[in-house]
């Protein structure tokens, strides 16, 4: 071997940089790309304490960046009022919401709906276990814990109030809260006779250690449509169809399944004029509440 002779490359390698010059370069680009791109503003309602929205939404956070090709911010609020304010002045380029501010937005601020959540949404009526309740009508004189009386598992909840005759100014006391799961904690504390939940959060707190006391189900409602993605009307077209077709798909993607996984609430579906329907009499009770706030 000649020790002064110069290393060559191969024919092979000299073939393959040039291909490997352009994979890098591309590469560069479109991080270039999606750096240079306006975000999208994602907003999620604070149906969760931020901590754990972040934490429980991430994935969906990453997925949209990689199938839209631009970074994403994600903000949220302090309460539903709140976020249904920002909502409604344009905060958000894409946003999640409960089902029947969904449909009040799309028919006071035109705002397009996209998709939904696939699950069914569900109200209880729960109680100790140990409780002599057995009917709805019994908790005439009580003390009830509530979430947010605007969420959509309250609305639900009253419902299942009313139905049994009861009123809901005068026949209980509705003791409300920011959080979802806090009236199923406030009830196994002893410091509520019954208590208004959706029935995957009572199926979570029911198994939780900080459970004092055990609970059952007085009642539940039927189901109504689930949580839905919402663009305000300054959206292009184009740009819109872009991410609800990305939603649409987002269980074709690994990340995106993950992100599916990390919550009881489905897979992402159209939004059909029967889910509408459902949610109208829930829309107009929220408005009727927002204008009496």
């Amino acid at each position: 071997m000649n020790k002064n002779a110069r290393p060559t490359f191969s024919a092979g390698l000299k073939r393959l940089l040039p291909v490997l010059f352009v994979a890098v370069t591309m590469a560069i680009s479109h991080v270039a790309n999606a750096q240079n791109k306006a975000p999208l503003r994602l907003g999620l309602i604070p149906h969760l304490s931020s901590n754990l929205l972040i934490r429980k939404y991430q994935n969906l956070i990453n997925y949209l960046e990689r199938s839209l090709d631009r970074p994403v911010i994600v903000s949220t609020a302090p309460d539903f009022k709140t976020y249904l304010k920002r909502a409604r002045t344009g905060r958000f380029d894409l946003y999640l919401t409960a089902p029947h501010m969904g449909i009040l937005l799309e028919k006071n601020q035109h705002h397009i709906v996209l998709v939904r959540f696939s699950a069914p949404l569900e109200a209880v009526i729960a109680v100790r276990k140990n409780s002599p309740y057995q009917s709805v009508k019994e908790l005439t004189g009580k003390t009830l814990a509530a979430p947010n009386k605007l969420a959509m598992v309250d609305l639900m909840g009253e419902k299942l109030l009313t139905d049994a005759g009861l009123d809901i100014q005068s026949s209980v006391n509705l003791n409300y809260s920011n959080s979802s799961n806090n009236p199923l904690i406030l009830l196994g504390d002893g410091k509520a006779d019954a208590a208004i939940s959706g029935f995957p959060g009572f199926r979570f707190v029911s198994r939780s250690p900080r459970l004092k006391s055990p609970l059952r189900i007085l009642r539940k409602s039927s189901s109504v449509p689930h949580m839905f993605f919402l663009t305000p009307p300054h959206i292009p077209a184009a740009q819109r169809e872009n991410i609800k077709s990305a939603l649409l798909a987002i269980d074709q993607d690994a990340t995106g399944r993950s992100f599916l996984e990390q919550l009881p609430f489905g897979k992402l579906i159209e939004v059909s004029e029967e889910d509408r329907e459902q949610l109208k009499d829930f829309a107009k009770l929220l408005e009727q509440r927002l204008a009496d706030d």
